[in-house]
C-alpha cells in the first residue's frame, strides 16, 4: 500500500510525463506547420500564378525614328513637300509682281481690268493645284504610316509569339518637356506610367532593319485577321 507522500510523488511523476508528451506534441505540430509554410512559400514563388502574363512594352516612337526603310520614304515625301512649298514661294512672288505692276494702272482702265483679272485667276488657279499637291502629298504620307506601321505591328505579334510574350504595351522612353505643352499632354496621356518589364524596341529594330529584308510596297493592305495558336 501506498503512503500519501508515495500517491504524491507517483501523481507528480504522472503530471510529469504528460507535460513533456504535451510538450512534445506540440514541437513535433509546430514543426509540421513550418515545414508546411515553407513548402508552400516555395511553391508559390516557383508557379505562376493564376492570370500571370508575360508583358513588354514598345517605343514605337523610336522604332519609326530609326527604321531606315520609313526613313527613306518619308524623306521622299519631305523633299516633295519642299518642293511644294517652293512653288508656292514662287507663284506668290509672281502675284506680287503683278499686283505692283497693277498699281502703275489707272484704276478702272483697260490694262487695270486686264491684269487685274489675271492676277484674280492665277490666284484661283494656284491656289486649287496647289491645294491638290498637299492633299495628294498627305494622302501618301498616311498610306507609308499605314504600311510600316502594319510591318512593325506584325513583327511585334511574331516576336511575341515566339517569345510567349502575351501583351505589348506602347510606351515612350522620352523624358516630358515641361516647357512644351505637347510633350506634356503626351506624357500625361501615356498608356504606361511605369514599367520594368521586357523592353523588345531594339530587338524589334534589328529585325526590321535586316539588311537582306526588302522595303514594302506603301499603300497594299495587310490581313488584319489575328494568328490563330
Amino acid at each position: 500500500m501506498i503512503g500519501l507522500e508515495g500517491q504524491e510523488d507517483h501523481n507528480l511523476n504522472q503530471q510529469g510525463v504528460l507535460k513533456v508528451k504535451r510538450l512534445f506534441s506540440y514541437a513535433v505540430l509546430f514543426a509540421s506547420v513550418l515545414s508546411l509554410s515553407t513548402l508552400a512559400q516555395t511553391v508559390s514563388a516557383q508557379a505562376p500564378s493564376a492570370g500571370a502574363a508575360n508583358i513588354a512594352v514598345i517605343d514605337i516612337q523610336t522604332v519609326f525614328k530609326n527604321y531606315a526603310h520609313y526613313k527613306t520614304e518619308m524623306d521622299g515625301i519631305g523633299a516633295q513637300y519642299k518642293n511644294l512649298e517652293q512653288a508656292m514661294v514662287a507663284a506668290n512672288g509672281k502675284m506680287k509682281g503683278m499686283v505692283e505692276e497693277l498699281r502703275t494702272y489707272k484704276a478702272g482702265s483697260l490694262e487695270f481690268k486686264n491684269l487685274e483679272k489675271q492676277v484674280a485667276e492665277m490666284q484661283s488657279k494656284e491656289k486649287v493645284n496647289l491645294g491638290l499637291q498637299k492633299k495628294d502629298l498627305l494622302e501618301s504620307e498616311a498610306k507609308v504610316l499605314y504600311t510600316y506601321y502594319n510591318v512593325v505591328k506584325e513583327e511585334v505579334q511574331n516576336f511575341s509569339l515566339q517569345h510567349n510574350i502575351s501583351l505589348v504595351l506602347r510606351y515612350s522612353n522620352t523624358a516630358i518637356d515641361p516647357n512644351v505643352p505637347q510633350s506634356v499632354m503626351q506624357g500625361v496621356n501615356a498608356p504606361v506610367v511605369f514599367q520594368n518589364r521586357i523592353d523588345i524596341t531594339f530587338e524589334i529594330l534589328q529585325k526590321l532593319n535586316d539588311p537582306s529584308r526588302p522595303a514594302p510596297s506603301p499603300g497594299i493592305a495587310r490581313d488584319e485577321t489575328p494568328i490563330s495558336r
